[in-house]
């Protein structure tokens, strides 16, 4: 361990000694004088010039075990690397499926209108179409909801009633691109252009109701977290609400 000599030290605390309480006496507020705890860059540099730091830090740079762990955090990196190439390349040939198959699928135009909802882009809202089937199955938007797992968990009992938290326990698939859209309402009421592009085919119906449901999902958002609220019970808030305006398509 490196310790400096007598010259060394003044040379650190930049040739000044301890003050004395006399000099704590005699001191006087400076104007413009600098903080307590601020470096001036002259001390700053003297304390960084330690030419046996330096040198140790250079050996220790150079030594080949150094190297050698350098090597397999690189091999490390690069596998890292590989692996979220290969599965944005996965996504991108699924995607590209996905769009193949709706041609020709009879719930498309199920598909294509609800992608005029915010956060409903086209593989968020063909697996919706896929683990629901037939939206209109449902006669009301609780049926749906409680299909999702999207209903409070109950404890009652007599009189007394207790609700906790969402049962989670229907369609996992489906509830998590609808918790996934939602997230997308805690910004202002807007039209993007990729949301008017998917609209661009659909009927002047469906996009004031796709307007409507945003106007609506937006301000209760704002609504839900002025009042407090946590942020996972007004994200399933918005999904129920969200789901109201699935039906409505």
């Amino acid at each position: 361990m490196w310790r400096p000599g007598i010259s060394g030290f003044l040379c650190e605390r930049g040739n000044r000694r301890y003050p004395t309480d006399r000099d704590h006496q005699r001191q006087r507020p400076v104007k413009n004088a600098p903080s307590r705890g601020a470096t001036s860059a002259p001390g700053y540099a003297l304390r960084r010039r330690s030419p046996s730091r330096s040198s140790s830090w250079l050996t220790a740079r150079s030594h080949p075990d150094r190297r050698a762990a350098e090597d397999a955090h690189d091999i490390v990196l690069e596998d890292y690397i590989a692996t979220v190439d290969a599965a944005k390349e996965r996504r991108d040939r699924l995607t590209v499926q996905i769009e193949k198959r709706l041609a020709d699928w009879t719930l498309a135009p199920v598909v294509e209108a609800l992608q005029a909802l915010r956060g409903m882009a086209m593989v968020a809202a063909a697996t919706i179409v896929a683990e629901l089937g037939d939206i209109s199955r449902f006669s009301k938007a609780e049926q749906l909801m409680s299909y999702l797992g999207l209903v409070p968990s109950e404890d009652s009992s007599g009189r007394r009633r207790r609700q906790g938290g969402i049962t989670k326990a229907g369609n996992g698939a489906a509830r998590r691109m609808l918790v996934e859209a939602a997230w997308s309402y805690r910004f202002p009421a807007r039209i993007s252009r990729e949301q008017l592009l998917r609209q661009e085919q659909l009927t002047a119906s469906v996009r004031a109701i796709a307007w409507k449901a945003q106007e609506r999902l937006c301000l209760q958002y704002r609504k839900l977290s002025r009042a407090g609220k946590p942020i996972t019970t007004v994200t399933t808030a918005i999904d129920y609400l969200l789901e109201q305006a699935t039906k409505s398509l």
